[in-house]
């Protein structure tokens, strides 16, 4: 695969910055595969409370994940402000890719053998390079204020040969973001066709979301759900497909036990 996308879903806030591992969370990882095996690219996305290289979970970070398509919120409340969460959320990738092409309101980077498709909401949006001081190698796109949202989309270039039919492609997918500054709401159909509909949780730490006409419910969710591994969750089984067989393991009281 050219690349890999994962977001995390905390259920509440937290604020502990000690004795925590939310600092060392990734809540937003996007991995691009490097062809030549060497220097894969690590892309991140997320509020700022731990490090402007937008890693751990700043409180009130909140996702919806479709296949390559993500929305992401951050709305400061009262609780955020006085804690000093920063108000702004990055977009984090190494600063070799270069600035971003310009489409209507998406910024767009080809990485590697992918592209990577981004929609920011915020009160300004600017570039940041380096991200900090200390993180020379990286560049950050910067959404600020107490209301920053983004969408991102990724695609294989072997989908979109260059950058004219990405353009096309991103003129067929629509959003609506009307209530967004009222009530956290944005909806997305994505390069895929997915349709996900994000609404904020101001206090939480899970948005309400509807994917595909079906409202996201997380207690129903696999524990691992991949192309090659699956395990429903209380099931006590492991299942690893490979283009020749499939292994089960399961949970004994003896131990596990491995099936084929």
């Amino acid at each position: 695969s050219d690349y890999s996308l994962a977001t995390l879903i905390e259920p509440q806030r937290s604020y502990q910055v000690k004795g925590t591992i939310n600092a060392q969370y990734a809540t937003y990882k996007l991995v691009v595969r490097d062809p030549k095996g060497q220097n894969n690219a690590a892309i991140s996305l997320a509020g700022t409370f731990h490090t402007p290289m937008a890693t751990g979970r700043s409180p009130g970070d909140q996702y919806v994940q479709e296949r390559g398509a993500v929305i992401y919120q951050l709305r400061l409340n009262d609780k955020d402000k006085a804690a000093k969460v920063p108000a702004r959320s990055h977009l984090v990738l190494p600063a070799r890719y270069g600035q971003p092409q310009r489409h209507r309101d998406w910024y767009i980077w080809r990485i590697e053998n992918t592209w990577l498709c981004a929609r920011p909401w915020g009160d300004n949006i600017n570039l940041q390079n380096p991200v900090s001081e200390r993180d020379k190698d990286y560049q950050a796109l910067v959404a600020t204020g107490d209301n920053t949202a983004w969408i991102t989309d990724v695609a294989r270039v072997a989908d979109y040969r260059d950058l004219a039919s990405l353009k096309t492609a991103l003129d067929k997918t629509s959003i609506d973001d009307q209530n967004w500054n009222s009530k956290g709401e944005i909806s997305y159909t994505s390069l895929l066709g997915d349709r996900i509909v994000m609404t904020y949780a101001p206090n939480g730490g899970i948005a309400r979301a509807n994917i595909n006409g079906k409202e996201r419910i997380l207690k129903d969710w696999p524990a691992i759900a991949s192309p090659y591994m699956q395990q429903n969750l209380n099931s006590g089984v492991l299942e690893v497909k490979t283009p020749k067989e499939t292994w089960r393991l399961q949970a004994t009281l003896t131990g596990p036990k491995w099936q084929n």
